[in-house]
């Protein structure tokens, strides 16, 4: 069996669903995404639905991807879907990300 290089840069799509506090989950996104240097943006889709785009290594969106599972306090995930995308690093702002880029 070969191992697994949790390295590797991936780009990743998280889309949730359940009862979501928008303001609250776009401070917890950007709260564990700087603390897991991931590069990311979060869009809220409808009033049940929200996705975000993160790149950064393979290993810590998976975590990013756990703890979004559980959200913030006032938010009750009733579904996860996790998708990878092509390595396409244009696609996410590569700037400082101020605590509001999400």
């Amino acid at each position: 069996m070969k191992p697994t290089d949790d390295s590797t840069v991936e780009t990743a799509e998280i889309q949730i669903r359940g009862r979501i506090d928008a303001e609250a989950f776009r401070e917890f996104v950007s709260l564990y995404s700087r603390r897991l240097d991931l590069q990311g943006e979060c869009e809220l889709v409808d009033v049940d639905a929200l996705t975000i785009v993160v790149r950064g290594r393979k290993a810590l969106v998976a975590m990013l991807a756990t703890a979004c599972s559980l959200g913030p306090a006032r938010s009750m995930v009733h579904d996860i879907r996790i998708s990878v995308r092509p390595n396409d690093p244009s696609s996410l702002r590569q700037q400082s990300r101020a605590p509001d880029s999400y």
